[in-house]
């Protein structure tokens, strides 16, 4: 009966982490396509993302925002509401920060999420 215990658990934990972990490059596919100062002098960032998996998901985008010399601006996300395998959206995140110099937009994590979902 232990077996059966920990295979459950073990299950349970492979199902919350392909759910709210982070998640397997697999399964999409995120590109920043734009990286800048908007207008009103703040930082952001677009891009897209593909769900490559064969079941429907929703992420969360975390970008990591530096300034021109490397110095960390802040990290943020951007939610995605929850697509088809296949499918792809736009997402769009602005910080509020202005920075020294041109910044740079980097994918720093994609997570599973339940936003959307």
């Amino acid at each position: 009966m232990t077996g059966a215990v920990i295979y459950f658990a073990n299950r349970a934990v492979d199902e919350i982490e392909s759910s709210f972990g982070v998640a397997d490059p697999a399964d999409y596919d995120v590109e920043v396509s734009e990286c800048g100062v908007d207008s009103f002098g703040d930082v952001r960032a677009a891009g897209r993302i593909t769900n490559t998996s064969d079941r429907d998901r929703s992420f969360t985008v975390r970008i990591r925002f530096t300034d021109a010399d490397g110095s960390l601006l802040l990290e943020d996300n951007g939610y995605v509401d929850t697509l088809e395998p296949g499918q792809s959206t736009d997402w769009v995140i602005v910080t509020f920060t202005e920075p020294r110099g041109r910044p740079s937009c980097d994918v720093d994590e994609v997570r599973y999420s339940s936003i959307g979902s």
